[in-house]
């Protein structure tokens, strides 16, 4: 009895994946008759790595230097937007949103933008104000299939890693001194829409390290990262689930690492660390279960 559920299982394991194969296809084909695969489009991407619409993307930026309260640092984050489909796209609008804190106003003079591809593209940019938020927008009226616009956003490069020390007395008359780190990601948004298209959102989180290569940005906070990420999905299930979880699935997650290269550049008694050269930009791609929590507190009950 238990071998012929076995064999039904497998059949109807089959049946399905047949079926789903078959309504693939028959999709792809619809489309192809309706022609909505010839849309225009576009692929959001930084360093032409694709970012996800709609869900949290990290990005992780090393620079040589980091700012200082006398010498502010600066660095880019290099974005693509490929235009895809055998139609143009009419009427493209890329739009950065960030909160105060950023200071994005005071780095306008930064900022650049470069095409790619066959064409000639022109290319508007306004910076308005909010009570708040900085909003930072590129538009076209019009992107010819293939073409790929990089659009460089600058940033000031600060720690969002912190270390100090603090002092307690115990009840007994003891001083103690804890030392102890903090790290953190600041947040910005990205939206980019077309004529009759449906607006798309990128939640977009940064962190920034002191680096000289980009296989320094593999260490440090990107462990930490990590380790977070893994630990809130831990959370999300109790003991045995987490174990089935572990033996039935692999999600993974990504990271973007990007290293800006810099010169410091002296005007008088001032300096600044400019960002100067190419980006290196590359993808970190990490487990989001792992096998070490499976025995940890960190589960539900």
């Amino acid at each position: 009895m238990k071998n012929a559920l076995t064999i039904a299982s497998l059949i109807t394991g089959v049946a399905s994946t047949v079926f789903a194969y078959q309504s693939i296809q028959v999709s792809k084909e619809l489309a192809l008759a309706s022609g909505s695969l010839d849309r225009a489009g576009v692929d959001v991407g930084i360093g032409g790595y694709p970012l996800s619409p709609g869900k949290r993307n990290f990005i992780l930026i090393g620079a040589p230097e980091m700012s200082t309260t006398k010498t502010p640092s600066i660095g880019v984050i290099p974005f693509t937007f490929r235009s895809t489909g055998k139609k143009s796209i009419d009427a493209l609008l890329v739009s950065f949103q960030y909160h105060n804190m950023f200071n994005r106003r005071l780095l306008d003079v930064g900022s650049a933008h470069k095409i790619t591809g066959p064409s000639f593209v022109e290319i508007k940019k306004t910076i308005s104000e909010g009570r708040d938020v900085d909003f930072v927008s590129y538009s076209a009226a019009s992107v010819n299939p293939g073409i790929v616009l990089s659009i460089e956003e600058p940033v000031f490069l600060e720690e969002t890693s912190l270390r100090d020390t603090v002092t307690a007395t115990t009840k007994d008359g003891k001083s103690l001194a804890i030392d102890y780190e903090v790290t953190y990601s600041k947040f910005f948004g990205l939206t980019v829409s077309l004529r009759d298209r449906q607006v798309l959102g990128y939640p977009l989180s940064i962190s920034t390290q002191k680096a000289r290569s980009l296989e320094e940005l593999t260490g440090g906070q990107l462990r930490k990262h990590i380790s977070s990420q893994q630990n809130q999905m831990r959370m999300k299930f109790n003991g045995f689930s987490y174990l089935i979880a572990l033996l039935s699935s692999a999600p993974t997650e990504i990271a973007i690492l990007v290293y800006s290269p810099q010169e410091k550049i002296n005007h008088g008694q001032f300096a600044i660390y400019s960002p100067i050269g190419q980006n290196k930009v590359a993808i970190h791609r990490y487990p989001l279960l792992s096998w070490s929590l499976l025995l940890g507190s960190q589960g539900r009950v």
